[in-house]
């Protein structure tokens, strides 16, 4: 995944590098994973929802955390394994 970070403009709120890099980060997910059941429906959800219900990736991780049952377990740990390295990444050294 390649993502792209530029300094903020004068006509945006300081959350619009926030939300475009949310919103890579899900279109990359469902990209990878989108054809997956235990998980196309909460990236769905996490890429579709309203600016009033959060962010994408806490949308997507609030979804994670109330499905019920452990059937989607292992996707999940997928995705969350998956996440937490795109996140070293961008973690300077």
């Amino acid at each position: 995944m390649q993502v792209m970070f530029s300094g903020s403009c004068a006509c945006c709120a300081g959350d619009a590098q926030i939300d475009h890099l949310e919103r890579q980060l899900v279109e990359h997910f469902l990209a990878r994973h989108g054809g997956n059941p235990d998980l196309e429906g909460l990236l769905r959800q996490a890429q579709e929802g309203s600016a009033g219900d959060g962010s994408r990736v806490g949308r997507m991780m609030r979804a994670i955390a109330l499905e019920p049952g452990s059937a989607a377990a292992a996707a999940h740990a997928t995705l969350l394994a998956e996440f937490e390295a795109l996140l070293d990444r961008l973690d300077p050294p």
